[in-house]
């Protein structure tokens, strides 16, 4: 199986033409926000590193989202991108616009491979006053 080499959940990802280089833009971790909040893009990167032996070999990798208290946010049910390892390493971007987040708390963004559980990212949002 392909090993996870990270995930991270940003607002926008770039890559140079010219030199192939990777950029991630604001990384969300922690947010001070007026809630309800509706993130209008992010993009959930996951960077799998492939092994010789698991080239041309099919894999799922699937974005989960859990709320706060725990449930899966509706809409975002095991959001699923197929791939043929091809190369060392492959990168997959689970783009998704016009997300709602209506309470505070730490939400969960799961990465699995093939159903199987490989990391989270942790977005805490605190609630601001509006009038500050």
């Amino acid at each position: 199986m392909p090993e996870l080499e990270y995930f991270l959940v940003s607002e926008s990802v770039s890559t140079d033409e010219r030199t192939g280089y990777f950029s991630l833009f604001n990384i969300l971790e922690d947010m001070g926000t007026v809630l309800p909040l509706r993130i209008s893009r992010l993009i959930a990167t996951s960077c799998w590193n492939i092994s010789p032996e698991e080239q041309g070999r099919d894999y799922q990798v699937s974005l989960r989202i859990l709320q706060p208290n725990g449930e899966i946010l509706e809409g975002a049910e095991d959001i699923a991108i197929n791939f043929t390892a091809e190369g060392n390493r492959q990168r997959i971007h689970h783009e998704l616009r016009g997300v709602s987040v209506p309470e505070a708390g730490d939400w969960v963004f799961e990465i699995l491979l093939n159903g199987e559980h490989k990391a989270k990212h942790v977005l805490t949002v605190r609630e601001q006053d509006a009038s500050a």
